[in-house]
């Protein structure tokens, strides 16, 4: 049985007629009428009542046209799918939670290209490089990345890290809130808690960057988070802040992609990220 035996019977049961349906579908009535007798012969049913002026079908026949009706509809709605998805194009993009430029410049793109359809995935870095590696995810915006034959890491901003805390707390007499176990921002923020001989402080890991940042607003604890993130609360007073030196402040945030990915869409994007416009001077 072949899909269009489906649409030849599905015809001759709306016409109640071999001929009607020949004209319909541009065959000859014989091979209409063909296809019909070797339905019925697959099935070892017949299918329709047969009178000299047309044809109708009998209880077989309407079981029958339930499904073929069914299975031609499913199959039409997944060639409508397979068609947009030629149309639009995908990306699976991760990032870590603290690119505060990447809506401006996803939106900047998708103005560019709008048949180019997003998923946005977040994790820490390390996850993030891993899924890239395994396919998971076209490219993600990282915290740096060491060098590696299977990855093409593109710099795409330079932020400075800040440690942050409600205005009248002191910085370094509270809680940490960090980000878990893994993320850099959390290993600079150690090496410079270290490097200044605190060695027995507080963590606490929270796994969101809009609860860390709503928990240092409340005078809940101290965070190291981009000065670009926590700008609009030091401009209003509500966090004071404090740059470590450049060793543990300064930080890159690369784009990471496949070096065997030769997606256009993910072409596309890399091209626009290696624009100047897409890099902002941040400035503290």
């Amino acid at each position: 049985m072949e899909m269009k035996d489906l649409r030849i019977f599905v015809s001759v049961a709306r016409h109640g007629s071999a001929s009607q349906a020949a004209k319909e579908l541009c065959y000859v009535q014989s091979y209409v009428t063909s296809r019909i007798q070797s339905l019925e012969r697959e099935y070892e049913r017949t299918f329709f009542q047969r009178y000299h002026r047309g044809m109708r079908l009998n209880h077989d026949g309407e079981l029958f046209l339930d499904y073929a009706e069914k299975i031609l509809s499913t199959v039409d709605q997944l060639r409508g799918a397979m068609s947009m998805t030629q149309q639009k194009e995908r990306l699976r993009i991760g990032t870590i939670d603290t690119v505060n430029q990447l809506p401006a410049l996803l939106a900047s793109f998708h103005s560019m290209y709008p048949a180019i359809d997003f998923r946005i995935n977040r994790n820490l870095s390390p996850q993030l490089k891993e899924a890239v590696l395994k396919d998971e995810l076209d490219g993600a915006f990282v915290i740096d990345t060491e060098v590696s034959e299977r990855l093409d890491s593109l710099p795409v901003f330079e932020e400075q890290l800040v440690l942050v805390s409600h205005r009248n707390a002191s910085l370094l007499e509270q809680p940490f809130l960090v980000f878990s176990e893994g993320c850099k921002y959390r290993n600079r923020l150690k090496a410079y808690l270290t490097s200044i001989g605190v060695f027995d402080s507080s963590m606490m890991s929270i796994d969101a960057l809009e609860t860390i940042i709503g928990c240092v607003r409340a005078g809940m604890g101290t965070s190291f988070l981009p000065y670009s993130v926590v700008e609009p609360y030091i401009q209003t007073k509500e966090m004071t802040y404090f740059l470590p030196p450049e060793e543990f402040s300064s930080i890159s945030i690369n784009f990471i992609r496949k070096s065997s990915n030769d997606s256009p869409s993910l072409a596309r994007l890399h091209h626009r990220l290696k624009q100047p416009s897409v890099h902002p001077a941040i400035s503290i």
